[in-house]
């Protein structure tokens, strides 16, 4: 007879925040090799693939695929922002 095994918290992440935020140093990184690279050599692809690998994966761990990306300002343009 088979002996059972325990179980682990495999699946389970317990520090999100801090795992997403590595994540960002590296893409922050790989995005640092693009900007020294020639747009149609190795290093660049390979680089760029690297920054999509990772905004998939902290979507998948946040839901907000597009985190590390600019996000349009909130300031509402009202009337009350205009100067006379």
């Amino acid at each position: 007879m088979m002996e059972r095994g325990r179980r682990t918290k495999r699946g389970f992440i317990s520090n999100k925040d801090g795992i997403v935020e590595m994540l960002g140093t590296g893409r922050t990184a790989a995005i640092s090799v693009c900007k020294q690279s020639v747009v149609t050599g190795p290093d660049y692809d390979a680089a760029r693939q690297v920054v999509e690998d990772i905004d998939k994966l902290v979507g998948q761990l946040t839901g907000d695929y597009e985190k590390f990306h600019s996000k349009p300002s909130s300031t509402p343009a009202g009337p009350s922002c205009r100067r006379s």
